[in-house]
């Protein structure tokens, strides 16, 4: 991620992510605020944004990071669970064959 600076992310809304030192700063147009990302959190959005489909983004950070499978399964899975803006890209994330245990209960899929 050190050489992107920034990338959006078309879903209901336009996220767009700009890198600010170790972290990407997001702007949640919903509730109008910024949102900080981490570094591995923002790698997540951006392999994302690039279409990847769930397998693959584990794929990528278990080879990356060498991380168990189960590990990086789990990690990413609370990590999107807790992103404020997930509403937005909920569509995304089912195309892109993400689990049915990240979108909540009341959302329609």
């Amino acid at each position: 991620m050190d050489e992107i600076t920034a990338f959006y992310i078309e879903g209901e809304k336009t996220l767009i992510f700009r890198k600010e030192g170790k972290f990407f700063i997001s702007f949640d147009p919903i509730d109008l605020e910024f949102v900080k990302i981490n570094m591995i959190g923002s790698e997540m959005l951006y392999l994302i944004s690039q279409k990847y489909k769930f397998d693959k983004i584990i794929n990528h950070f278990t080879n990356k990071y060498n991380i168990p499978e189960k590990s990086i399964y789990n990690d990413l899975i609370n990590f999107l669970k807790s992103y404020r803006c997930l509403n937005i890209i909920y569509d995304i994330l089912i195309n892109l064959s993400f689990p049915t245990e990240v979108i909540p209960n009341d959302v329609k899929i």
